[in-house]
């Protein structure tokens, strides 16, 4: 719950000294200092209803797994492990192996829910009680990534309690995927195929009593978690070539700004002048705006449709150690909220908010590919920002306006200018300032709130 601005997690009487005893704990401590779990200690807030309330650390941004890229998407698995092996040392254990549990901070992940740490105890015959649930949310996705199958991995991630069933990553996967790759046989078909054996001969509540009393030692689960930590990093996630990963390939070292072209250094100059704390740069594309801003030191989030950008976009992060958390979304049809009711998981524009906007070689798409007119793209675009537009105008004439043009069916595009657009903004915007941008004939607009 929210209170004076903080985030806290009310704990009910009968379980106050067990997490009193895992605050305390050497392994839970370390996970802490490690960031690999979120913030967390003893608050001074009274209630009738607890006898122990935690305080969390907040973090900025709240993303969902539909949004990350394959490469995100195993760094919470293996996170999600490597704190399994730590807590097993002081005989805890996870009850959850779902990556809601996880957000990031750039590419960082870290675990927060503190409350799905329980006993090592209560796994009782099972290695680890949530097993399954590991390899539907992070193993069975990853695997139709590798393969090329991101369409189908990425919506099944919004079923929030199935993830990708056993079934269908079995149906969807090549017959030499599941024969010749040791790690898919041991996780997947052979579990399926036993399952089905076993429900055939009706004695599956037999075979779980005869198991119930074999108690596994920590040496096998150490076992276990190091070696589904193995799997895990040793998927394949190649990156494919896409029509939007080589559409600009202007990518200069950013230390050499002389080799930077005009709407380089105009947004160079922009952010050293505003020096925004937040920064969203939709439509990205490989990033290398939203990396310029982290580098000025601006936290930003970048998100872009075209997997294949946001994933070049995750390894230019990782290789720069910059403050940018890359997503795969789409700026005409952001996340929506769903779960219960609708409520569970807000929607991005619910979420996802930052003091600027960098929206650049983005209006004409929206606009003649897409038919939205002006005053809907700067609704949109408003959705994100707290205070300032960083938009830039592509006009007719330009070669990526006149490729588009070609496959559009816009029967006029006679309002399509500067001007238009520019009072479009003004209607939102109570101040509007213009800067050159390349190629020439390209204009940035600053807009403020």
């Amino acid at each position: 719950f929210n209170a004076n601005g903080g985030l806290y997690r009310g704990i009910y009487p009968e379980f106050t000294d067990r997490f009193r005893s895992l605050l305390g704990c050497k392994s839970f401590q370390s996970l802490v200092k490690k960031k690999k779990l979120v913030k967390t200690g003893e608050s001074e807030l009274t209630s009738d209803s607890y006898q122990l309330i935690l305080e969390h650390q907040r973090l900025r941004y709240v993303t969902f797994c539909v949004e990350w890229p394959a490469e995100m998407l195993r760094d919470a698995g293996v996170l999600t492990l490597d704190i399994c092996l730590s807590l097993l040392e002081d005989d805890w254990s996870l009850q959850d192996a779902h990556p809601w549990n996880v957000l990031f901070e750039g590419i960082k992940p870290r675990y927060v829910d503190v409350g799905s740490i329980r006993p090592l105890a209560d796994e009782g015959s099972l290695l680890w009680i949530a097993y399954q649930q590991f390899c539907q949310f992070f193993l069975f996705p990853l695997y139709l990534y590798s393969k090329g199958f991101e369409e189908v991995a990425r919506p099944q991630l919004y079923r929030f309690k199935d993830g990708v069933s056993y079934e269908l990553c079995s149906k969807v996967l090549p017959l030499s995927s599941k024969l010749w790759t040791p790690q898919i046989l041991a996780h997947l078909e052979v579990p399926l195929k036993a399952s089905k054996a076993i429900k055939k001969t009706g004695k599956e509540r037999k075979l779980r009593e005869r198991e119930a009393g074999k108690v596994p030692d920590k040496d096998a689960r150490r076992r276990f978690f190091g070696s589904l930590k193995a799997d895990i990093q040793r998927i394949s996630l190649p990156i494919p070539d896409s029509t939007w990963s080589d559409y600009y390939d202007e990518f200069p070292d950013f230390k050499d700004e002389e080799k930077w072209n005009t709407k380089q250094k105009a947004v160079a100059q922009i952010l050293d002048r505003i020096k925004p704390k937040e920064v969203i740069d939709v439509a990205c594309n490989k990033g290398w705006y939203a990396l310029l801003a982290a580098h000025r030191g601006s936290k930003v989030l970048a998100f872009d449709f075209d997997s294949s950008c946001v994933s070049q976009l995750y390894h230019e992060v990782k290789k720069h150690k910059v403050d940018v958390q890359p997503l795969v979304m789409d700026l005409l049809n952001p996340t929506p909220a769903f779960g219960w009711r609708n409520r569970q998981y807000p929607s991005a524009i619910q979420r996802l908010d930052a003091e600027m906007v960098f929206a650049f070689a983005v209006i004409h798409h929206l606009v003649i590919s897409q038919w939205q007119n002006f005053e809907r793209v700067v609704e949109l675009l408003s959705d994100f920002t707290s205070r300032y537009l960083l938009v830039e105008f592509v006009p007719l004439g330009d070669d990526k306006v006149e490729e588009i043009l070609l496959h559009s069916a816009i029967d006029s595009t006679d309002f399509y200018t500067l001007e238009n657009f520019m009072a479009a903004l003004s209607k939102k915007y109570s101040s509007l300032e213009t800067f050159p941008s390349h190629p020439d004939g390209r204009t940035l607009i600053l807009c403020e709130l």
